[in-house]
């Protein structure tokens, strides 16, 4: 019930705009100093990436399935080949297949990659730059072994040879160009170029690797796709730190897969004519053997055409079998009316007339039996069932549907009589189709097969001649669009790209690590905490003490600095908060969560304010186990509050202290120390010890011990009228803030207002961790006991 009554408008976890700024401008100088070194930091890998180009080339593919483009057509029109809607992407896979960057790459060498170091990063070397050449003299396994080594030219006959051996030692040894090194079981021969002399005395950094690498490295940086979905355009695209290289890479892919795709089309028209001729000469033995039989079948039957009886013979077959059909529907429509007319549900129903119905003989009567029973129907809506008009016409819709089953009986009668002598008839055409002779049908089979024989075998002549126009002509499969070209400039790095994530980078970072540094802490460091989390006054935030004061009295009288004027206000709103409504002294208590938050003090400072205006103000330690204020004050050795309450001191003047903090301030030392201190609070001697001091003055203050840590400060409340629970930032977990809450809500004491000490007036923003319980606080009591 006490959680509910706690002020949640805000959210403590959250930060506003506002306080982002000025968490920024509260910590300036660590940005500026992440931002510096950001800076620095992307410069130095900036100047440090190595340079990457790009070049980009297009190439239009050509139509394989068009006519005479290339084998795919040669077949094409029997429907023996796949439709050409993924040709392109066929196509798009070989250009990106291992096997033929392999190829690229045994022709080009790109398995030899030579640097040297520039000025501020290491710069690829290729082409007609390149100072060496570096082979591989023996093919092996170890010759696959990536190795790396540097060359320094001397001159134009010698240089310097430095790399690293199997025992992981650096060797450097002095050859001449031509001559062979084994170098971790890989023998390679160094020759010199044109451009060698330009390296004289600069290291060159040679890196030789296996073919099958160099592929996967190259085929990798390589990008190939359409240019939309319905061209045959394709766009190829290749990265590298060399522009030299990237052009000559796209520019021999692009040739080795023409070669290739040359070599490919004559190699299956090679197959396809082969095959041609294969099939031809067994045509034209078949076809000599068709027209041999067909010639000697004629002469042994002696039959000029069978045709022509066959065709009258099927004519009159189909005309009969139109007539059966007409006969059967009608059949089957008169049988459905007299269904219709015989069915009870369709008594009162009228006749429909379906087509066909025309044909029975009985559409009149039908007419005039809906005539009737329309009419019927409108009588009976305005008379009744007994009147004789309606009477009379039911008997002629009955005597007139009789009438009409009758008829559809006689019609179903005689067409069943049609029916059967177009039986007869079709059985009679069948058995004259038949009686032509089965010769005809052998004769029909064979001229059939010559038919067939012949058409393919002037398709396979037709396509003779186009398989060997393809395979003359040698027009590459892609045509080049754009050769391989690019812009002059690297595309990485890229110099805005560096800073932008620099500057963000420079200030994520000082603002992830304080951002982090405030979700972690727990503390109470505000009012904001405070009010977050309870209900309970927050009088004031008094700021952190300069470091250049020493002394625990930092207010002056007549002082306008910061202290002074945070201990007026805080004068002003007790005045403000409280309001007397007896004579007498108004008795303050400070008390505090644990030790070292500053009710000691606080309540110094306070008492010499409240004295500045002229107030009479006492002063007294009520720690009475450690007395904290008396030995500040250096009056540990005094009697006090334990003695005038043992009544070892009589007088309140033996234990009061005039002067000690100024002329308007007197103070109560604790005293000796005792056993039961409890007990002596919850005497009536304290409670007449404090009545008996409020006639003498304006103001009693209480320098009580930490609230939770003891009961000391609870007994000590039956006398209060105002509590001042001091509490210091970052002092205090906020998990016992509900706690404070609870006991606020419990009045477990009078006018509980909380004062913040050691505030950071300077950076007001503070962030929140989760919440818990468990948090144990310690305050220790080791001093010996007296009587």
């Amino acid at each position: 019930m006490v959680e509910n009554k706690i002020n949640n408008e805000q959210d403590p976890k959250s930060l506003t705009a506002r306080q982002v700024v000025e968490l920024v401008l509260a910590n300036w100088y660590w940005f500026a100093v992440s931002l510096l070194v950001a800076l620095l930091l992307g410069g130095y890998l900036y100047v440090k990436s190595p340079l990457v180009f790009k070049r980009q080339a297009s190439i239009m593919l050509k139509d394989k399935s068009g006519s005479g483009q290339g084998e795919a057509a040669i077949f094409a029109d029997l429907g023996l080949l796949s439709s050409t809607s993924s040709l392109v992407d066929n196509e798009i896979f070989i250009l990106r297949s291992a096997s033929l960057m392999r190829t690229v790459v045994q022709k080009l060498d790109l398995n030899v990659s030579y640097s040297y170091m520039g000025r501020f990063r290491k710069l690829d070397i290729y082409g007609e730059e390149t100072p060496i050449v570096v082979k591989n003299v023996a093919e092996s396994e170890q010759s696959n072994n990536p190795v790396s080594f540097t060359v320094t030219p001397k001159n134009s006959e010698a240089f310097q040879l430095s790399y690293i051996d199997e025992n992981e030692t650096r060797v450097s040894i002095e050859k001449k160009f031509g001559d062979t090194v084994l170098i971790r079981n890989v023998l390679i021969e160094i020759k010199p170029t044109i451009s060698a002399e330009k390296f004289v005395g600069k290291e060159v950094n040679v890196a030789v690797t296996s073919v099958a690498k160099a592929q996967l490295d190259f085929s990798s940086r390589l990008t190939v796709a359409r240019a939309d979905k319905v061209s045959s355009v394709v766009n190829l695209s290749f990265i590298d730190q060399s522009p030299q290289r990237a052009t000559a890479v796209l520019n021999t892919l692009i040739a080795e897969y023409n070669t290739e795709s040359i070599m490919d089309k004559n190699r299956i028209a090679r197959n396809t004519d082969i095959f041609i001729m294969e099939r031809l000469a067994k045509l034209s033995k078949d076809l000599e053997g068709v027209d041999t039989d067909i010639a000697d079948y004629k002469q042994q039957s002696n039959v000029l055409d069978f045709s022509a009886a066959a065709n009258m013979y099927m004519q009159t077959s189909n005309e009969i079998r139109r007539d059966a059909a007409e006969v059967e529907n009608q059949i089957a429509m008169a049988n459905y009316i007299k269904d219709y007319l015989l069915d009870p549900i369709n008594a009162n129903a009228l006749i429909p007339r379906v087509s066909g119905a025309q044909n029975l003989g009985v559409d009149s009567q039908i007419d005039s039996y809906n005539e009737l029973r329309l009419k019927l129907d409108k009588m009976l809506e305005s008379s009744g069932e007994n009147n004789p008009l309606v009477v009379d016409g039911r008997t002629q819709l009955s005597a007139l549907k009789m009438t009409i089953i009758q008829a559809i009986n006689n019609t179903v009668n005689s067409l069943k009589i049609k029916q059967q002598n177009i039986r007869n008839e079709e059985n009679l055409s069948n058995r004259r189709i038949a009686s032509v002779p089965t010769k005809e049908k052998d004769v029909a089979g064979i001229v059939r097969q010559q038919k067939i024989k012949e058409e393919l075998y002037l398709y396979l002549l037709n396509k003779r001649e186009e398989n060997a126009l393809n395979l003359a002509i040698t027009i590459p499969e892609a045509r080049v669009v754009d050769a391989a070209d690019g812009p002059p400039n690297p595309i990485a790095p890229r110099l805005i790209l560096f800073a932008a994530v620099s500057i963000i980078g420079g200030f994520a970072l000082p603002f992830a690590v304080i951002f982090l540094i405030i979700m972690l802490d727990v503390k109470v460091r505000g009012r904001k905490d405070v009010e977050a989390y309870t209900t309970i006054p927050v009088l004031n935030e008094l700021p952190r003490k300069s470091k250049k004061q020493k002394d625990d009295v930092v207010v002056k009288r007549g002082g306008h600095d910061v202290m002074s004027e945070a201990f007026q206000i805080l004068r002003g709103n007790i005045d403000f908060s409280f309001k007397r409504t007896k004579p007498g002294a108004m008795v303050i208590a400070s008390t505090s969560t644990v030790k070292g938050e500053g009710k000691t003090f606080v309540s110094t400072n306070l008492a010499l304010s409240l004295s500045f205006i002229n107030k009479r103000v006492l002063l007294i330690d009520m720690d009475l186990r450690k007395a904290t204020l008396s030995k500040n004050l250096s009056l540990g050795g005094r009697a006090g509050v334990t003695n005038y309450l043992l009544g070892k001191v009589d007088k309140l003047s033996d234990v009061v202290l005039s002067g000690v903090l100024g002329s308007g301030v007197d103070f109560i030392p604790g005293g000796a120390k005792v056993a039961s201190v409890p007990s002596l609070l919850t005497s009536p001697e304290f409670d007449k010890f404090i009545d008996d001091l409020r006639p003498m003055y304006d103001y009693i203050l209480l320098d009580n011990p930490p609230a939770p840590l003891i009961v000391d400060t609870q007994i000590i409340n039956r006398v209060v009228d105002f509590t001042l629970y001091v509490m210091r930032s970052g002092k205090i977990d906020r998990r016992y803030l509900p706690e404070m809450e609870r006991q606020y809500q419990e009045k477990r004491f009078n006018n509980l207002n909380i004062l913040i000490t050691d505030s950071k007036m300077r950076s007001k923003i503070y962030g929140y961790g989760s919440y818990g319980y468990g948090y144990s606080y310690g305050y220790g009591y080791g001093a010996k006991m007296e009587e």
